[in-house]
């Protein structure tokens, strides 16, 4: 398989996104996880960017508005009210469907899952939603040849799962 030189600088940003999106799930608070989350985000924007992946990058830009607005309420130690909640929601089907690009983009309506996870305050569910997400997110990225971002994914995935069993809460026996 040949890629291209933008294909090539896209799997570069996808290496950072990979080195970012391990340590995330294992952030304890969620101001950390935010904050990580911030800087995959946009380097993740770059990968799409370079490859013209436009719904890529219209899901990664309402992506970076949702952590960015639940990152100020968190910051105050305040949870967003529930007309953000459906506000962050209406704007990222609003920017996919602008977007739209054959039956690719509906990957990119996955991430509503985490619209809510980042939303709410149980880490547990926040971790859960980021697999939803990784899941349209990695398969979106392998089929518009952001390669190393579908390895990411697939990392996320793995690295949430390991997160999950690890702040598991323990049953007493």
């Amino acid at each position: 398989m040949h890629l291209t030189s933008a294909q090539w600088i896209a799997q570069v940003f996808g290496i950072l996104t990979i080195i970012i999106g391990v340590i995330i799930p294992h952030m304890k608070t969620k101001i950390r996880l935010l904050s990580l989350n911030l800087i995959c985000n946009f380097v993740q924007l770059l990968e799409f960017a370079t490859l013209g992946a436009m719904t890529g990058i219209a899901g990664d830009v309402s992506a970076t508005v949702r952590v960015l607005v639940l990152f100020i309420y968190a910051k105050r130690c305040k949870r967003a009210p529930v007309w953000i909640l459906f506000a962050l929601i209406t704007i990222h089907i609003i920017i996919i469907a602008v977007e739209w690009q054959g039956w690719l983009s509906a990957l990119m309506l996955l991430p509503i899952a985490s619209i809510y996870g980042q939303w709410q305050e149980k880490m547990q569910v926040i971790r859960i939603t980021a697999i939803i997400t990784s899941v349209g997110f990695g398969t979106y990225s392998l089929l518009s040849g952001a390669y190393t971002g579908a390895l990411n994914d697939l990392m996320i995935i793995t690295s949430t799962s390991v997160a999950l069993w690890k702040f598991r809460k323990r049953q007493t026996q």
